[in-house]
């Protein structure tokens, strides 16, 4: 996805409360922009989390202008949504590493340390960007927000075996390469800043297919 700004968080929140005010597959559509924003993320300063904030402001804005019968579960759709596209993010993450790796080609450090950080503030913060956005519905009760805790508590728990994964994955890499560029005369192509996270979007439909086809086993 390219917003035309530097800052994507406005464009995001602006398409998450179209789709949320259609109302027509919340869940796979929020999933796909969320996936779509891959390649924009180094942009923010916080990243997935920023990216997990717009979304979430997104639905309440468009909540407040037209509550529905069961605002609950579109809520939910949303936060299901979030946390497929966040999953598919890590696991194209892991394949762009993967990639590299068979390529004898090196990421930025940064750009490693940034991705490194943004998955580890997702698994740390997502329920309480979630909750605390959710709070700015107006007309959410307190039982309605604690159930909606619960449900992001539990789309944690599905996104932390791809993060942790891929946070180990990167941690890695960069040790095999040395070790293994030392051993065997290796040369590795250091790739520019920035590159990681466009092998990430190149790698996302993969990711989402892969993902889809887990899902459809179990």
């Amino acid at each position: 996805m390219n917003s035309g700004t530097d800052n994507p968080q406005p464009f995001i929140q602006a398409k998450i409360e179209a789709i949320v005010a259609q109302g027509d597959e919340v869940r796979k559509k929020v999933s796909e922009l969320v996936t779509g924003s891959a390649d924009n993320l180094h942009f923010s300063k916080q990243g997935m989390i920023d990216l997990s904030r717009s979304v979430m402001e997104g639905a309440t804005a468009a909540l407040d202008k037209a509550v529905p019968k069961d605002p609950q579960h579109v809520l939910r759709q949303v936060i299901d949504g979030l946390g497929d596209g966040l999953s598919t993010a890590a696991l194209a993450t892991r394949l762009a590493m993967e990639e590299a790796k068979a390529q004898n080609k090196s990421f930025a450090d940064e750009d490693l340390s940034k991705m490194t950080a943004d998955l580890r503030t997702v698994g740390d913060l997502f329920v309480d960007t979630v909750s605390q956005t959710a709070k700015k519905f107006k007309s959410i009760s307190a039982a309605e927000l604690g159930a909606l805790r619960t449900h992001s508590e539990q789309t944690v728990k599905r996104l932390l075996p791809s993060i942790n994964s891929t946070i180990a994955a990167i941690a890695e890499r960069p040790l095999q390469f040395g070790k293994e560029s030392f051993e065997a005369g290796i040369s590795l192509s250091k790739q520019a800043l920035g590159s990681l996270f466009g092998a990430v979007g190149r790698r996302m439909e993969e990711a989402s297919k892969r993902l889809t086809g887990e899902e459809s086993a179990k």
